[in-house]
């Protein structure tokens, strides 16, 4: 379906040295655009921070040593790439191993830092270790074995020119407030993605959420220690601990594993006092961190940053953002179904709601399937809210549902089979700005309470019963540059034409007390702006209360510097980096056909959140010793000697096709299965399957002879990049290239679908 971030399976597997003894060993194992709409604009606001795009990871595993007799030559690195703010790597257990050393350096510096032992975490085939916390640039990661508490480092193994990036810090959240003057950045780390001065750090699992200590200053005279995580957070209520704080989530932590929940609506709560400066970021570590069973509530607090989580079955919302907040940030999560109810509670309450907060940026979350998605404002003030960047995978409602805001910007967003509406504007002067979004088979992209598609309800007669937002008054939403595709209702202010259920017809609205043809200046979804920088005149008001749309986003002294980028890009970043790492480990293909129009909840869905079980079996330096509990021989270093990563045993020709997935034993794969691709027919032979080719995809495969490599793809002259350099296919979508023996690696040039690999001997 998606994912990610240009990983690179290495898959090195060592020679056939057999030994009949050893202590440490390998463990075998159609478009269309609405009216007045440029399908492909690009904005002219801002010249400031861009969003977040890297290149993919160089990333190699590089053997130091081939040590007999008791070890088959280096550690068996199976994944490895660069993340935002992170690099990451997986390996194979050694045989009578179970303590690690992870070091890492930018690859230009001449010395390591030692990893925190707990970004370790041990699972039934494997270790994995997440490197975060980390500024943008080219990184080597280096695993060694401890025996004995020694390190072993005739078997370091390193990997290098691993690319972090860096996230996308724009938004109203790193606005000057009346809380935050300076714009510091929320939470525990500076601008550049490295801890702030004093930062605090503490690793929380399900092990350890009871034990966790932290001294937290509660006097002017002192500190107190708190045990356990709720206690640790409640201790900020007195206002004085300002210290900036990271706590880490590592695998699932459910509800029962906490020492206390400091709300008993939404669980876990971090307060403050008068909205003290509470520097806190909250992130979970690699692609499983999952919070089950409550929620986070976040209340009088400046400078908060939720990141990298898995939120499923919460108790009311997954995250609440509940008065008296000033520049939180809330980015790369996941968020699923809650608990089971019924009516509009059916898949829990609120995902991502936002109530007394100034100043915000949601940005790059992954909604999936949620039905109340995000609320701004249960009747108070929510105002300078940046929603940016997320992805509403087949969601319902609410993205967001608006009131008591005159500045709320919602840019390159990608709305993707949403059922019911996108953004609805109701009372309090609200105004919205829609910017560059992507609507794809949105129901109602944007709404404004009582009137246009609100009460009209794609018909061309007028029903009171129609109305969203429960009889509220209407605000005002501007839109510029969005890009509406397949099936939606979208009615613009002043047009002669509108798209009803996807096709453009003549505006025929039957005024509700005249009988006669409405107009579009009174029912109306927005204002559609032909140039970004348009004001809306001050003759555009809401039907019901008259509101106005404040022109915000044209005010230097309330506005941020951003780059937007066009619907498209938009979408390929956000298919890229929104979610947790890697797209986190509990994804869902949904069925367009089905799932674009359907509002309830997806069984199987369902299913796979209530039984979805935490795969870490061990974090060290958390839950139990790191030694080996085991006695094995201590090995010996000889001379080192290079190793090499053996040919795949390819034979005189071979064929990989993808009717039976990705896994192959030639071609080491990464990457998803086009769903609804169409059939090919080359050479005599027709394919049905193919491999989507995506930012990250990665095929790698080594040879041992010469060969000549086909690749049967769809798409006529167009880019695929083999070892790095961009090659063009034929007219018929084939390209043929002859390759060296050694090692090579097959990625995403220009987006196509590769429907078969073809390997003959030279």
């Amino acid at each position: 379906m998606k994912k990610r971030r240009f990983l690179l399976a290495l898959g090195l597997t060592i020679s056939a040295l057999t030994l009949a003894s050893c202590g440490v060993n390998q463990d075998s194992g159609a478009t269309g655009n609405g009216n007045n709409q440029p399908s492909n604009q690009e904005g002219t606001q801002g010249q400031g921070a861009t969003a977040s795009q890297g290149q993919p990871s160089q990333s190699q595993g590089a053997s130091q040593t081939q040590v007999e007799p008791v070890v088959l030559g280096n550690i068996n690195i199976t994944k490895s790439a660069g993340d935002q703010e992170s690099v990451y790597l997986e390996w194979q257990k050694l045989q009578g191993v179970s303590d690690y050393n992870v070091y890492y350096k930018k690859s230009s510096a001449s010395s390591y830092t030692k990893a925190d032992k707990q970004l370790i975490r041990e699972y039934s085939n494997n270790y994995r270790a997440d490197i975060v916390g980390i500024e943008a640039g080219l990184y080597d990661v280096k695993v060694v074995p401890v025996v004995d508490s020694q390190e072993q480092e005739s078997y370091e193994t390193v990997v290098s020119n691993l690319t972090a990036i860096s996230y996308d810090r724009t938004g109203f959240a790193f606005s000057a407030s009346a809380m935050n003057p300076e714009a510091k950045t929320p939470g525990a780390y500076n601008a550049n993605g490295t801890l702030k001065d004093d930062a605090r750090v503490i690793y929380v699992s399900k092990d350890n959420a009871k034990t966790v200590t932290l001294d937290i200053k509660t006097s002017k005279s002192g500190t107190e220690d708190k045990v356990g995580l709720q206690a640790i957070l409640s201790g900020y209520e007195k206002g004085l601990e300002a210290r900036p704080l990271a706590i880490r989530f590592i695998g699932k932590v459910s509800k029962e594993d906490l020492d206390s929940v400091g709300s008993s609506g939404e669980g876990l709560q971090i307060k403050g006092k008068n909205s003290s400066m509470a520097n806190i970021t909250l992130e979970g570590i690699g692609n499983d961190a999952t919070i089950s069973g409550f929620g986070f509530l976040v209340r009088a607090c400046t400078n908060v940053e939720i990141r990298n989580l898995g939120f499923m079955t919460k108790m009311d919302d997954d995250v609440s953002l509940d008065t008296d907040n000033y520049n939180i940030w809330v980015h790369d999560n996941d968020f699923f179904y809650g608990p089971h109810g019924s009516g509009d509670h059916a898949k829990g309450d609120g995902a991502l709601d936002i109530k007394g907060t100034l100043y915000a940026t949601l940005s790059y979350n992954h909604f999936w399937d949620t039905g109340k998605t995000t609320l701004n404002s249960n009747g108070d003030q929510v105002d300078y809210v940046s929603y940016h960047h997320n992805w509403y995978d087949h969601s319902d409602s609410r993205h967001p549902r608006v009131r008591m805001s005159s500045a709320i910007h919602v840019y390159n967003n990608y709305f993707d089979g949403v059922s019911k509406y996108g953004i609805g504007a109701a009372e309090g002067s609200t105004s919205v700005f829609s910017e560059n979004n992507y609507y794809r088979n949105c129901k109602y992209p944007m709404l404004s309470s009582l009137q246009g598609s609100d009460v009209y309800g794609g018909t061309t007669t007028y029903h009171s019963d129609y109305g969203t937002f429960s009889n509220e008054t209407g605000g005002v939403i501007k839109s510029y540059g969005d890009k509406f595709v397949g099936t939606y209702t979208f009615i613009p202010y002043g047009a002669s034409t509108y798209v009803n259920n996807g096709v453009e017809t003549a505006y025929n609205l039957i005024d509700k007390t005249t009988s006669a043809t409405a107009s579009s200046t009174v029912h109306f979804d927005a204002y559609v702006a032909q140039t970004r920088d348009e004001q809306v005149p001050a003759t555009v008001t809401a039907l019901s209360g008259g509101s106005k749309y404040s022109n915000f986003d044209t005010n230097l002294s309330i506005m941020y510097q951003y780059q937007v980028q066009t619907p498209d890009d938009a979408v390929d970043t956000i298919k890229n980096y929104s979610g947790r790492v890697e797209g986190g480990d509990l994804k869902w293909e949904f069925d367009n056909a089905t799932e674009d129009t359907n509002y309830a909840v997806i069984p199987g869905l369902r299913s796979a959140i209530d039984n979805y079980v935490g795969t870490v079996v061990r974090v060290l330096g958390i839950n139990g010793s790191s030694q080996s509990s085991e006695t094995p021989i201590t090995p010996e270093p000889t001379t080192p000697t290079e190793s090499t990563t053996p040919a795949a045993n390819v034979g005189a020709s071979y064929k990989k096709t993808f009717d039976n997935g990705v896994s192959d034993t030639v071609f080491t794969i990464t990457g998803s299965l086009k769903s609804d691709v169409a059939s090919k027919t080359y050479d005599g032979v027709t394919y049905t399957s193919a491999l989507k080719m995506e930012k990250s995809t990665s095929i790698t495969f080594t040879l041992d002879a010469a060969y000549t490599l086909v690749i049967v793809t769809d798409s006529s002259s167009k880019k695929i990049k083999i070892d790095d350099n961009n090659k063009t296919t034929d007219s018929n979508g084939v390209y043929t290239i002859d390759l060296a023996s050694g090692s090579h690696t097959i990625t995403k040039g220009d987006s196509m679908n590769v429907y078969a690999l073809i390997l003959i001997k030279k």
